[in-house]
């Protein structure tokens, strides 16, 4: 592909995520990048072009608005994101500058814009030559790369200046790295480290230091740094014979950490129950530590999709788990067979998601107000259900990959209200760039009580 073929992909995959609201993974066709002539490099180009514009989409237009005297929001469609899309190459790239605007005057001419090709150029020259200038005028808030509404939400939840720390680490390099557990049952630390070397990769163990986590102590014992790893190498994770062997899966520090402790909990022959569990890490991890402390426990996985079950089986065969029980059910609907049968029930649901906008940039332009309310309902649904599941002197684990109030706390006390047979145990915020080196995740630990009386 030609310099200008490349930006032209990425802005019509910008085009999808930000006016039809599609995900960059669905809106980036990488089979239909190639069949076009996009080399291996080429995808990475136009893919961290659309990331990055995505992310810094709040801190561009807000340059934007230093650098045109019409409102950002009432400039042609498409010849905004053209700015947009060259302001993030012009700013966060090392893009020769000149030749950055060069191709988006052409891109303008290209997409039907010959009548704004000298505005285009003008703007963007500008924006080259005072580049240090206009990020160093930016506001706190405009700095942030969150949208008012979000960051006055997660303001009035974990405090401004842990709002705005949380929006910076995000953006930075250090939350980018992929994290994965060591499958304990399967694999020594030297064999999945030798594994890797093997196919020109490498691990180190994560540094639960970042953030204090190493200060931090769950169900009475610090977090083992022997288990959770940065992972770090250039091929598909397919292609690695420690992948391939079950040694290892995919899974953040934080929602590691947050069932990690769990442990404590694990008796002969307990049932356990994962109400949204595709596509399997909180199973497979709680498998593997029963598996390590030699305990029969009962392990029962359910997901309303098919698709993701498949999913989840298929990641239980790889990794030699091969002693659960799968059920397709959709955790909002009660299942009466189920009452009272589990000694330890998770209920990680589906949540907002804004604990990964490392992963998932486009989740701060999607959440709405109205959103928020519709996920909030179908959490209390699955919330409900759970705890019938549970029997007395059982534990019941609710979770989001979230940090609003709305979904997390605010949640789990009108739960408890409602149900006072529950006591809470541990409820914990994980804040990236705060207190976690991972994604933003929340629990809240609960015991089913052996009696109840109503007072």
């Amino acid at each position: 592909m030609t310099p200008n073929d490349t930006r032209n992909e990425a802005l019509k995959i910008l085009q999808e995520v930000l006016n039809s609201g599609r995900f960059i993974q669905d809106a980036a066709d990488h089979a239909a990048l190639v069949q076009k002539g996009a080399s291996g490099l080429d995808v990475r180009f136009i893919l961290n072009l659309v990331r990055g514009t995505v992310e810094r989409k709040t801190i561009l237009e807000a340059v934007l608005g230093k650098l045109v005297r019409t409102p950002v929001g009432k400039m042609k469609p498409l010849m905004r994101l053209i700015f947009l899309q060259g302001l993030y190459e012009l700013l966060y790239t090392d893009g020769k500058s000149y030749a950055v605007v060069n191709e988006y005057v052409k891109l303008a001419k290209r997409r039907g814009l010959q009548g704004l090709s000298g505005f285009a150029n003008a703007v963007l020259r500008r924006a080259a030559d005072e580049k240090d200038s206009l990020i160093a005028s930016l506001t706190e808030e405009e700095a942030s790369g969150l949208p008012e509404q979000i960051l006055m939400t997660l303001s009035e939840k974990i405090g401004r200046e842990n709002a705005l720390a949380f929006a910076q680490y995000v953006m930075s390099p250090a939350s980018k790295g992929l994290t994965v557990r060591r499958n304990l049952s399967r694999c020594s630390e030297e064999a999945f480290l030798s594994a890797l070397r093997e196919d020109g990769s490498e691990a180190s163990r994560t540094d639960l230091s970042a953030c204090g986590m190493h200060n931090e102590t769950d169900g009475g014992y610090l977090l083992p740094p022997d288990e959770i790893y940065a992972l770090r190498t250039d091929r598909p994770l397919s292609e690695l014979r420690a992948f391939r062997e079950g040694f290892f899966y995919v899974q953040d520090v934080s929602a590691w950490s947050a069932f990690r402790s769990l442990e404590a909990v694990l008796r002969p022959e307990t049932a356990i129950l994962d109400l949204c569990a595709a596509p399997g890490g909180k199973t497979f991890q709680l498998m593997d530590l029963a598996a390590e402390k030699g305990i029969s426990a009962r392990f029962t996985a359910c997901d309303v999709s098919e698709k993701r079950l498949l999913r989840l089986k298929e990641n239980a065969e790889r990794m030699h788990f091969t002693d659960i029980g799968v059920r397709a059910m959709d955790a909002r609907e009660h299942c009466p067979d189920l009452d009272g049968s589990f000694g330890l029930v998770i209920a990680d649901v589906p949540c907002s998601g804004l604990g990964d906008l490392s992963g998932k940039p486009e989740i701060r332009l999607h959440v709405s107000e109205d959103e928020l309310l519709q996920l909030s309902g179908i959490q209390g649904k699955i919330l409900q259900n759970a705890a019938s599941y549970v029997k007395p002197g059982g534990i019941l684990q609710y979770s989001t990959c979230t940090l609003t109030g709305l979904e997390n706390e605010g949640q789990i006390r009108i739960f408890l209200n409602r149900h006072p047979e529950f006591i809470l145990m541990e409820e914990k915020t994980l804040i990236p760039g705060v207190n976690t080196p991972g994604d933003g995740f929340y629990y809240a630990r609960m015991l089913r009580e052996e009696a109840h009386k109503d007072q």
